[in-house]
């Protein structure tokens, strides 16, 4: 597996992963490495599974420093939303706020 000597439980975040279709970085993520996010106050909570039928991926989940648990793709330690395969399903529909200035 990729990334296996920075792992937690032997898995770990591969540096640089790119987006197979376009060879871009799937997102601007200043996190690559388990060390990384425990030196930004993240730590690891345990293991998991997308609940999406249609991805089902196995994911870490971390605790931010805000206290928020945040699903984690192993092998690049970027947030599963920047690749699951059903992201509309988890989005919140955005607030809707009164203007300042009618």
């Amino acid at each position: 597996m990729i990334g296996t000597e920075y792992g937690i439980g032997g898995v770990g975040c591969a540096e640089g992963l790119l987006e197979r279709s376009s060879g871009r970085p799937l997102l601007s993520w200043p996190y690559d490495s388990p060390e990384k996010l425990r030196e930004a106050g993240y730590h690891f909570d345990g293991w998991g599974q997308c609940r999406a039928p249609e991805c089902r991926a196995r994911l870490h989940f971390y605790v931010t420093p805000k206290g928020k648990r945040m699903p984690m793709d192993p092998e690049t330690c970027q947030p599963h939303w920047a690749s699951c395969k059903a992201v509309q399903r988890f989005k919140r529909p955005a607030e809707k706020t009164e203007a300042l200035f009618p």
